[in-house]
């Protein structure tokens, strides 16, 4: 991820609970306030969600080449998923 010291508004959240406007970084991450904790998701060239950061706290997701979800890291745990057919 680029960081990029400019957020541009997005317009007011239509979302429930106390967030405040969103905003996109230059790189593509969405960035918002919830209950003052920043948060900011980030997502790969086809639009999967990357990193999840609260805070001091960053989940990691990985997929496979069929684009599912192949890992969640989160608190220095890996969970891996597993599909069973298609």
């Amino acid at each position: 991820m680029i960081p990029s010291p400019a957020l541009a508004p997005t317009g007011p959240s239509t979302a429930a609970g106390a967030r405040e406007r969103d905003r996109v970084r230059a790189s593509g991450a969405l960035v918002f306030r919830r209950s003052g904790t920043i948060h900011t998701l980030s997502y790969d060239y086809e639009g999967q969600l990357t990193q999840i950061t609260q805070g001091q706290n960053t989940t990691d997701f990985v997929y496979d080449a069929l684009g599912r979800r192949y890992s969640r890291t989160a608190g220095g745990t890996t969970t891996v998923f597993f599909y069973a057919g298609n």
